[in-house]
């Protein structure tokens, strides 16, 4: 387990990940904020993954998920979002407009990001997808990336707070199922060994949340499991 980690979850182990896609339920956040500046984000990811392993990080990852964090009057507020961490013109997270995509806590998602040859001009075109069958409605972004491919994660987060470079308060989320997990296409086969918990940057003795319930959830695959719980430590 990595101490320094601000993210945590499953990491496959191929060579090199071209898919990844799994669901979940949008958990809620608490009502009244233990601290308002408090947040979480729940995506999958291709690359950057390195640190969860012992390995350097390589600074870049194509990502998309949900968030949830708390608005001026302390009212919790939930959103769509997609990143391609690193390359040229990326300005951090891109936001889903609030209205047209909009974001509810018990809203079933579905994330997939995609290696595909068609985007035109780009050289490396992925796409990455969001769907949110509750609110009957479905993002696709056409995305140039060209970095690290040797990972591919699924994760809970305390998103990083770049003006003072320590993440921000991890809200309390309770816990988040990941199902239906694949990655290029198949099972992932998670093991134990593959799981990694978050630590509190300010008491790295101290973990915040953490995975468990390793389990299957589309058929009965013996090396491992396509889906994981992860849960919010008080």
């Amino acid at each position: 387990m990595v101490k320094e980690i601000k993210g945590f979850g499953l990491i496959g182990s191929d060579p090199v990940f071209d898919t990844i896609q799994a669901e979940w339920i949008v958990p809620a956040i608490a009502g009244i904020p233990a601290d308002p500046n408090a947040q979480v984000v729940i995506w999958i990811g291709i690359g950057g993954g390195g640190p969860l392993r012992g390995q350097p990080a390589t600074h870049n990852v194509i990502q998309i998920g949900t968030g949830a964090k708390y608005d001026a009057f302390g009212n919790p507020a939930y959103y769509a979002w997609w990143e391609a961490y690193g390359m040229p013109d990326d300005r951090g997270e891109n936001l889903l407009d609030e209205i047209q995509f909009k974001v509810e806590p018990g809203d079933k998602v579905r994330a997939v990001i995609i290696h595909g040859n068609s985007f035109p001009g780009a050289g490396t075109g992925w796409e990455v997808s969001l769907w949110n069958e509750t609110q009957n409605w479905s993002y696709a972004q056409y995305q140039f990336y060209n970095g690290d491919q040797t990972t591919a994660e699924f994760i809970v987060e305390a998103p990083q707070n770049f003006a003072s470079g320590v993440p921000f308060p991890l809200a309390n989320y309770g816990s988040v199922t990941f199902e239906k997990c694949f990655v290029n296409q198949d099972e992932p086969n998670f093991s134990i060994s593959d799981m990694c918990d978050m630590y509190d940057p300010k008491n790295p003795n101290k973990t915040i949340s953490t995975p468990s319930n390793l389990h299957v959830s589309t058929g009965p695959y013996p090396k491992g499991g396509d889906g994981f719980t992860v849960s919010y430590v008080p």
